[in-house]
């Protein structure tokens, strides 16, 4: 509220945009992030039941932990399941790699894009594109933030074009004007 009261009232509606979409971007990156790991929990659990692992659930809850960490944890997060095979049953240990991999990939190219989109509000592209960017321009920090930083950039740049074009640029909304000025 102290850094409200220093806005000029002119900007008091974008200031209040900022923080609604920062708000809505941060938490919804945490909720996506979370979804990631625990579906990726389901993947070691159906992979340490399958192949009749020790452990299966210890292996999924630290999967699925890793897999919520993000940037890094993706990259682990097949192991445990593949570590306990490589110890207690050494026969399941390719079988183990093979359906994590599989699991990691349709997870990480499939699975995280469309979750992330829904839960930042932003096209699976831009997910993709901006963690790139993120990447290239800050590392790793820039690639962990680059999906809020990109929900907050694309919430303001709707925001101004619609603001700017009269209201909603959807197609029932366009189909609506057009129909009120007929009549």
């Amino acid at each position: 509220s102290f850094l409200f009261r220093l806005v000029p009232p002119a900007y008091a509606d974008d200031a209040r945009l900022l923080q609604v979409s920062v708000g809505k971007s941060f938490g919804g990156f945490i909720r996506g992030q979370g979804t990631m790991g625990g579906i990726y929990f389901l993947v070691a659990l159906v992979t340490s039941m399958v192949l009749g692992l020790p452990l299966g659930i210890l292996t999924a809850v630290v999967a699925g932990i890793l897999m919520a960490i993000p940037f890094f944890g993706p990259f682990v997060a097949w192991a445990p399941p593949v570590v306990v095979a490589l110890f207690f049953q050494p026969e399941a240990l390719v079988p183990a790699i093979l359906i994590m991999g599989v699991g990691w990939f349709v997870v990480m190219n499939v699975v995280h894009p469309r979750v992330m989109a829904s839960s930042v509000g932003i096209h699976p592209i831009v997910v993709l594109v901006s963690v790139l960017i993120g990447l290239r321009l800050q590392g790793v920090v820039g690639a962990i933030f680059a999906i809020p930083v990109a929900a907050v950039i694309s919430a303001f740049f709707f925001h101004y074009l619609n603001r700017s074009k009269g209201g909603p640029r959807d197609v029932t909304s366009r189909a609506a004007r057009r129909l009120e000025a007929r009549q």
